[in-house]
């Protein structure tokens, strides 16, 4: 059975690095014959952006339990660099804060990772680029089944940020449960995206622990 836009679809992949092999995120080592814990596969809506699109336009038309190996162009994939995203700080900011810098530290700032580039001199290049920005990708994908069960496609798109979410489903009413604390502006967010991927429901709750 062919893939086509609008399925949902149970996939496990391993993503590479082109330029060097290193692998940055997979569901089942076993793909590239890698020993490691196999993580839950993802589910997505083909052509809804749930993964990256040059990985999301290449499913379209592939088969069912087949394995593939994709490429994906940096531009298709986290984009290319912006030298305007390269900042030079002074080192006793982070001193303040009790950070010693070294090349290749993440920081993660809230709404973004800046990656150290160089210390020295008192200053620190920061690179506030994706880490993946300007590297072309491989995928090595498994298509492991199309999903038909509305319960299990609403899952499917809720752990795709809240791996530990459960959906109760009575007839058209969805009700979501989190087992931690959010805040309701991030509960609004849940709905609102469940409600317009699934327009049939009549009601959806939000349920988190206190």
């Amino acid at each position: 059975m062919k893939i086509k836009k609008e399925d949902v679809v149970s996939i496990d992949y391993v993503g590479i690095i082109k330029d060097n092999g290193s692998v940055f995120d997979l569901t089942d080592p076993g793909l590239v014959k890698k020993t490691g814990q196999k993580l839950p596969p993802k589910v997505i809506k083909v052509g809804e952006g749930d993964i990256l699109p040059g990985l999301d336009k290449q499913l379209v038309g592939k088969e069912i339990g087949e394995v593939y190996d994709l490429e994906v162009n940096h531009m298709d994939a986290f984009g290319k660099k912006n030298p305007k995203l390269i900042k030079l700080e002074n080192l006793s900011l982070f001193k303040k804060q009790n950070i010693t810098p070294y090349p290749g530290m993440q920081l993660d700032l809230g709404v973004t990772i800046a990656t150290v580039r160089t210390v020295g001199a008192g200053r620190v290049t920061l690179d506030l680029n994706h880490p993946l920005a300007g590297k072309d990708l491989l995928y090595k994908v498994r298509i492991n089944k199309k999903i038909t069960d509305l319960k299990e496609q609403i899952e499917g798109l809720i752990r795709l940020a809240i791996p530990d979410a459960e959906v109760d489903l009575k007839e058209k009413d969805a009700t979501i449960r989190i087992n931690h604390k959010v805040n309701k502006e991030f509960e609004k967010v849940i709905s609102d995206n469940v409600k317009k991927r699934f327009p049939e429901l009549s009601q959806i709750k939000v349920i988190t622990k206190p």
